[in-house]
């Protein structure tokens, strides 16, 4: 798992994507849903953690996560505990690593190491 306190651990972006679930009411928003107030104190631990980078629902109940963590192993593990996956709101679809190319909000003193390889 990400542990910010070591340098030399590989970390990877993830792009997770997720879909409405049987119980989600898409008759009504994201905070409306059931157990939102839990989800939501689940996700800001996450991102106060460091490990969701950006993410927000799409409008046919489903969502997308940037993640950074060591495998995919780990992403399953850091969002298994979400309310909204264990009561059938939200239902994970994919897990997929994620080289970033670009990224224009990136400072400009980094540089971006194209590895051409994969």
């Amino acid at each position: 798992m990400l542990n910010q306190g070591e340098k030399n651990v590989k970390t990877n972006y993830y792009v997770v994507t997720s879909k409405a679930g049987p119980l989600r009411d898409l008759s009504k928003g994201s905070r409306e849903q059931r157990h939102w107030d839990a989800h939501a104190e689940h996700f800001d631990r996450l991102v106060d953690g460091g490990f969701i980078m950006m993410g927000g629902p799409f409008d046919d109940g489903g969502a997308m996560l940037i993640v950074r963590a060591e495998s995919e192993q780990d992403v399953r593990q850091m969002l298994s505990p979400d309310p909204w996956d264990q009561h059938g709101l939200l239902l994970l679809e994919s897990i997929r690593r994620w080289d970033i190319f670009i990224d224009k909000g990136r400072k400009e003193t980094e540089t971006l190491h194209l590895d051409h390889s994969r």
